[in-house]
């Protein structure tokens, strides 16, 4: 049970609704304010005074962040300045379901006048200053699990935060926090998709779908393309990355502008990972960007190509080297999709959830130990848990590092390698088998800077195997096209190369080696 955090302006309702909210799920409720006060025998006006601005904020996140592990999870009214510290609000939305108020401005102002000198960043309020600092954190308050308008009567507002409160609950929701691009990861039916996307904030003019044929045999994903759109989809050949280029690109162009698409259109990727890249970069570069959805339908995408924006296609020269960072609007993912999937995609998926775990989650990393059989036979509510856990380590590499300029290469943990063996082998590797791989070999060069420990080497190893994965390069591979590929590798710089090592369970660091000294080795 998570503890519940409501949030917004100040005088959007926090106080009364808290309170309300509390009493009918029968949990403790905590006001931030109110509990500063009374710990330091003072008003928070004074607090304020007393200890500026920042002072108080340190404060309050101190406060906070001891609310967040109190075992009996209860409902806070935090402040409207609470959670404007990035770092401390991404925490809280980790720990707790973060649900936004969301008020008019007239109706702010007029409830801030009825209670003078109880907000110090309000002293002497006009409807303006109101409208400026709501603008001021409007990214801020984007970055919720679910956002509920607040003006009505009471019992309406606490039914509404009930309704979205057991929708966070029932769909294991993810918020991705970019600011006014936020979005949400659902794991719900994927007969809900037409209905979702059509409640997007702004209403799609048209939405185009993109698939392939192997989808479509998946259950509910006919009957939610026909619910979601009249337009006919596009249907790829369902032939891997060999699908994954400017041709097929081209089709998705040429489908999109013959069905009149306008920059309030959508286009939606329901698939896999080749599926998810292609609509992605073709949203990317329609009109120069249009939203789109994705429903992934499989391991891999699931856990990785659906969550993050990094859209592409191949070049006969390497893997991704054409692309573009482009957020979908909306995330749902239906586990149920994955039971068409054969045994050997769905394990090959499990290497993406692995790497996220081996340099991301401890946590996750034990989970995957202790589920291996379940995993590897398909079992949907073991596959639920870990992909849940595993979109929500990915996410918290995307929001500190969207365009992959820092933190977020560490996701590039067995890549460096598998990439090339996947173009090495004509792409009869599949991606996962091929980073899986990838992986293996990162581990063998971490015990050989002295970066990874045998024990550590031995333990993912292991786990690579429980999983089903492959320990094995295939033979006659040609290791000129692996050297060429590994050469033009998207985080090389001249004469180097960066590889992501990992340094302990859940942990990660990053190498500096020469081309020379990395192609000497393997």
């Amino acid at each position: 049970m998570r503890p519940i955090v409501l949030w917004g302006p100040p005088a959007s309702g926090k106080s009364t609704l808290s309170r309300a909210l509390a009493q009918r799920l029968g949990r403790p409720r905590i006001d931030t304010d109110q509990e500063l006060a009374e710990r330091h025998d003072c008003t928070v006006g004074s607090l304020f005074e007393r200890h500026r601005e920042w002072g108080f904020r340190q404060l309050e996140h101190s406060l906070i962040r001891e609310l967040m592990v109190r075992p009996d999870a209860p409902v806070i009214a935090v402040g409207g300045g609470s959670l404007l510290d990035r770092t401390v609000r991404h925490e809280v939305l980790e720990r707790a379901w973060v649900l936004g108020l969301s008020v008019e401005t007239t109706t702010l102002f007029a409830r801030v006048c009825a209670e003078p000198n109880t907000r110090p960043l309000l002293q002497g309020p006009s409807e303006e200053r109101v409208a400026a600092l709501v603008a001021q954190r409007a990214e801020a308050y984007a970055e919720c699990h679910a956002t509920i308008h607040a003006t009505g009567p009471l019992e309406e507002i606490v039914h509404a935060i009930e309704q979205a409160l057991a929708q966070c609950e029932r769909e294991d929701v993810v918020a991705v926090p970019l600011g006014s691009r936020t979005y949400r990861v659902h794991f719900a039916p994927i007969a809900t998709l037409a209905r979702r996307v059509a409640s997007l904030s702004r209403a799609p003019s048209s939405v185009l779908a993109v698939t392939d044929r192997n989808v479509l045999a998946a259950p509910g994903v006919l009957g939610a393309i026909h619910s979601l759109t009249a337009n006919e989809p596009v249907v790829l050949r369902g032939d891997g990355d060999e699908e994954k280029n400017l041709s097929t690109l081209s089709g998705i162009w040429d489908a999109a502008l013959a069905t009149e698409f306008d920059r309030h259109a959508v286009l939606a990727a329901i698939g896999g990972g080749v599926v998810t890249d292609l609509t992605g970069f073709a949203a990317a570069t329609l009109l120069r960007g249009v939203r789109y959805v994705s429903a992934p339908t499989t391991v891999l995408a699931m856990a990785d190509a659906s969550v993050g924006g990094k859209t592409a296609i191949d070049h006969p020269l390497g893997k991704n080297l054409i692309g573009s960072f482009c957020q979908p609007s909306l995330v749902l993912c239906d586990v149920q999709t994955l039971a068409t999937l054969s045994a050997r995609e769905r394990v090959a998926g499990l290497a993406e959830v692995a790497k996220i775990a081996a340099i991301g989650d401890a946590v996750l990393l034990d989970a995957l130990e202790a589920q291996a059989e379940r995993l590897r036979a398909g079992d949907p509510d073991a596959l639920r848990e870990v992909l849940v856990r595993a979109v929500g380590c990915k996410t918290r590499f995307v929001a500190q590092d969207e365009h992959e300029s820092g933190i977020r290469a560490a996701l590039n943990f067995g890549h460096t390698l598998g990439h090339a063996i996947e173009l090495a082998s004509g792409f009869s590797l599949l991606h996962g088998e091929a980073v899986a791989l990838g992986m293996r070999a990162a581990l063998g060069w971490g015990v050989r800077c002295g970066v990874t420990s045998p024990a550590l080497q031995q333990r993912l190893d292991s786990l690579l195997t429980a999983l089903g994965l492959p320990a094995h390069v295939p033979g006659g591979l040609d290791r000129a096209k692996i050297e060429a590929a590994i050469r033009r590798d998207k985080k090389r710089t001249t004469g180097e190369m960066t590889v992501i090592l990992c340094d302990a369970p859940g942990s990660f660091c990053a190498h500096r080696c020469s081309f020379e000294t990395l192609f000497a080795w393997l």
